[in-house]
């Protein structure tokens, strides 16, 4: 394949010349920052594999949340399952 203005041929690349794992990847800068839901519960598994994060800040939300959590629902086989969430919810057409 030829490119405009370009004399020689273009090609894809397929060596892969260096990997880093993400572990080492964010070991190589002295801050991090980022948002997310599993920090709190994964606050040891961050710091003993990226090392620099000194702590896990919780910052809770300024409104009370408007999911009501209820009982999981189990049943026996799919058909089970299926008709319980047609019951529920009617189809629609």
């Amino acid at each position: 394949m030829r490119s405009e203005g370009t004399p020689s041929k273009i090609q894809n690349e397929n060596r892969t010349l260096a990997s880093i794992t993400f572990q080492n990847f964010f070991r190589m800068y002295s801050k991090l920052s980022g948002m997310t839901g599993t920090a709190d519960t994964e606050a040891y598994e961050v710091q003993r594999d990226l090392r620099a994060w000194k702590t896990v800040v919780i910052r809770r939300p300024n409104r009370p949340p408007k999911r009501t959590d209820k009982q999981d629902q189990i049943y026996k086989t799919a058909k089970e399952r299926y008709d319980a969430v047609d019951a529920r919810y009617p189809r629609m057409r």
